[in-house]
């Protein structure tokens, strides 16, 4: 069930100039931040090289002194001996448990249309639906634009996840707070595995809660279905770069740099681990670049704003003033944000720092030496009388 309201509003030239100045701040942050965000990004630190290189132990190697504040990488099988529960489900041999708890709940959904008037004014509808959803986390009622006859009731339930702290290599602990792992298996839930009161069924792989009669395949607004997802134990082929402390017997994070700090658990060999960290890093470091040509290319375009609203007195003068300004500022951002690519890989990168300076000298001494060749042929062509 969904139901639909809208709403018109409509501003004047004046009101929309002034929009437009304000957005010329947002230019001097977009614009200026999207250099600061590239020259992090080629700071980055590519932590392949360092896991590749890392002496690799086994679980059945017994570590010693010699590795001692090193970075090492671990291939081993995570098992453990304690079990791991929660308020509705039984302990077992879990390493980690999350648990997902959806509220049956109104969803705002919002469309907005512009449309420009003769004369600089614009007029700006919204259609606002609201639906019934499961959800994770929906929104208190009081944020929506029409609150009547669509009261959220939000569940003191939460969605937490707990990590096993019964996870050691050898005799070493790990610093759980560092490890991060990601290979969530949906459990399926039985009555078995599962702790239920009067008040809580178990239907389609869900426990579930009705704030009346209601059932699964007919919820009412505020009912409540839980699911879990887990990570079993043992967990096999898996890979881990830690610091080793030999004095605490603990393992924990490496810093690679001033600023950088490493560790990693992932489910693979050293090998793939190495070239999978290579792939991730490559993908983010794009990601980033693409994020910082975008911020200079919307901050370009919010200094130039104020002229598509002057030209807006004719609509079509708008729409085309927007298009030519938005493609100039396309490519302006582009190369501008290329060349700061390419300055700060080259600062970052000392050999190609070495080179640059190299080829830069003798283009320097080159056309010097052309200069002084040629002065000296005008003398003598010249000579004093």
């Amino acid at each position: 069930m969904s139901d639909t309201f809208t709403t018109t509003t409509r501003q004047n030239w004046f009101s929309r100039m002034m929009s437009s100045f304000v957005g010329i701040l947002f230019w001097i942050v977009l614009f200026f931040g999207a250099f600061f965000i590239l020259f992090l990004n080629e700071w980055r630190v590519d932590f392949w090289t360092l896991a590749e290189k890392a002496p690799l132990l086994k679980q059945t190697d017994s570590p010693n002194g010699e590795y001692g504040g090193e970075l090492v990488a671990i291939e081993w099988d995570l098992p453990t001996n304690t079990p791991l529960g929660d308020t509705f489900l039984k302990p077992n041999s879990y390493l980690s448990i999350q648990r997902n708890v959806e509220t049956y709940a109104w969803k705002e959904n919002e469309e907005t249309h512009t449309s420009k008037d003769i004369g600089w004014s614009e007029t700006t509808t919204k259609t606002y639906t609201y639906e019934k959803k499961w959800l994770q986390n929906p929104e208190s009622s009081s944020k929506f634009q029409v609150r009547t006859g669509h009261n959220n009731i939000i569940s003191d339930i939460k969605n937490p996840s707990f990590l096993n702290g019964d996870l050691k290599v050898w005799d070493y602990s790990l610093e759980k707070q560092w490890l991060f792992i990601e290979w969530w298996e949906n459990l399926v839930l039985t009555n078995d595995n599962t702790i239920l009161n009067e008040s809580q069924t178990l239907e389609n792989n869900y426990i579930y809660k009705s704030i009346g009669t209601w059932t699964l395949s007919n919820p009412e607004i505020g009912d409540i279905r839980i699911s879990y997802n887990v990570i079993n134990s043992p967990l096999t082929n898996i890979t881990s770069f830690w610091q080793l402390d030999t004095a605490k017997k603990s393992l924990s994070s490496y810093q690679a740099t001033k600023y950088h700090d490493f560790y990693e658990v992932r489910k693979w060999n050293r090998t793939e681990a190495a070239q999978n960290l290579h792939w991730e890093h490559t993908m983010i470091q794009w990601l980033i670049r693409l994020a910082g040509f975008l911020c200079m290319f919307i901050g370009l375009s919010l200094i130039v704003w104020p002229i598509s609203v002057f030209f807006d007195i004719l609509p079509f003068l708008g729409t085309v003033s927007r298009s030519i300004l938005w493609f100039i500022n396309f490519f302006i951002a582009f190369a501008l944000s290329t060349v700061t690519i390419i300055v700060w890989m080259i600062f970052y990168n000392i050999y190609a720092l070495i080179i640059v300076i190299l080829i830069t000298l003798w283009v320097i001494g080159y056309f010097l030496n052309k200069k002084y060749n040629t002065n000296s042929q005008t003398q003598g062509s010249n000579p004093q009388v």
